[in-house]
């Protein structure tokens, strides 16, 4: 456990003892990585898994509980600040981590999804306590990135463009969706990527194409034709933490409307984010900046044709998707540290669609573009 994940778990310490929980559980999650640095399957799906488990007093040493097959190798890396114990199954984690807590603990919180082996370990190690989700303690610490977390994101970003540069190349007549998501994920590996944030997606809208509800009606398995916009939206795991990357590209010479429209949207998510300074923005108010933007430019109702609620993107780090979202009625102020991906769309139907999408850190006084990758490049 490193210092920083240290000082994570002594500030929620503080946090509890404010808050009045005695004890903080944690299923294996992107909090119990944040705070331990143990890593967590970002595959899974259904229930958390009974191990591991990490056990954090209001006082005291927290305990981590791990399957016997991994505490060995573990236990290494460890320093004095978490005991770290290896068990079989949760009952028995609890029924020690309990003789360490007797008679401290009154109310539990849980700081995400418990599986039920879990919970029923809980219920019988301490009868008596009360039990609440506690889901949202770590959001405020989480919100703000350190330095370690910010280079993690930095190279992140940086395989993204360069996943992207590999890509352009491949994009030709003929080329598939399925052909293009596939060779983002390839790309990636060479790169260095642990994993992909999310399944990756190339997707195709041909111009003077049917007027449909859905931008995405073109057939996955079709090649590509001229006079096709391109949207990617990708993004890659890199040292535990995510990215998140969107560009457009047109296959041959493009309209003058679709380029302008192109144009316009770069233009408009570089005037945001010049906007964007510590205290000077909340969340809430990102929106309808750059809808104000794309308005003055005769765009903003390609804007709204597929952000009809605001949401113009989303935090970043360990999970691609983290509080706060960039929607009308947030009411969190930028703050220095903050990392945010900002996806505007510009949607006409039949027509084009494109989507942008950068990684953004906010800093000590204007905010700095971690995904660089080339603005100027549309036709291809």
């Amino acid at each position: 456990m490193t210092t920083g994940h240290a000082r994570r778990i002594q500030g929620t310490q503080v946090e509890m003892i404010e808050t009045g929980l005695d004890l903080l559980v944690f299923a294996a999650s992107a909090n119990m990585s944040y705070l331990t640095g143990v890593p967590f399957d970002r595959q899974r799906e259904g229930a958390a898994p009974e191990l591991p488990a990490l056990f954090i007093p209001a006082r005291g040493r927290p305990i981590l509980a791990l399957d016997e097959a991994t505490v060995a190798s573990a236990h290494a890396s460890w320093p004095e600040q978490i005991v770290v114990i290896g068990v079989r199954t949760a009952a028995e984690a609890l029924k020690r981590a309990g003789r360490a807590l007797e008679g401290q603990v009154c109310q539990i919180g849980t700081g995400g999804e418990l599986a039920e082996p879990l919970r029923a370990a809980l219920a019988a190690a301490f009868p008596a306590a009360g039990c609440c989700s506690a889901q949202s303690i770590l959001a405020g610490m989480r919100r703000v990135k350190d330095a370690n977390e910010i280079a993690a994101l930095r190279k992140a970003a940086a395989v993204a463009d360069a996943v992207m540069a590999a890509v352009v190349p491949r994009i030709k007549e003929g080329v598939t969706q399925l052909d293009l998501e596939r060779e983002l994920v390839l790309q990636g590996t060479q790169c260095g990527a642990e994993a992909v944030s999310f399944p990756p997606a190339a997707l195709f809208t041909a111009a003077n194409s049917e007027v449909s509800d859905d931008p995405f009606t073109y057939p996955k398995e079709k090649g590509l034709v001229a006079g096709t916009t391109i949207a990617f939206d990708f993004g890659f795991v890199v040292d535990g933490y995510c990215s998140d990357f969107g560009r457009s590209f047109h296959l041959g010479p493009a309209p003058a409307g679709v380029k302008n429209a192109c144009k316009a949207l770069h233009e408009a998510v570089c005037g945001l984010v010049a906007m964007m300074k510590p205290g000077a923005l909340t969340c809430g108010e990102l929106f309808p900046a750059i809808e104000r933007l794309l308005d003055a430019a005769g765009f903003g109702d390609y804007l709204r044709a597929r952000l009809k609620d605001g949401t113009l993107g989303h935090q970043i780090g360990l999970e691609v998707h983290e509080d706060p979202w960039l929607k009308p009625g947030s009411p969190v102020p930028l703050e220095r540290g903050m990392v945010m991906a900002i996806e505007p769309k510009l949607w006409h139907a039949g027509q084009y669609y494109l989507r942008v999408e950068d990684i953004v850190l906010i800093g000590h006084d204007k905010a700095e573009f971690l995904t660089t990758f080339d603005r100027g490049l549309f036709e291809v």
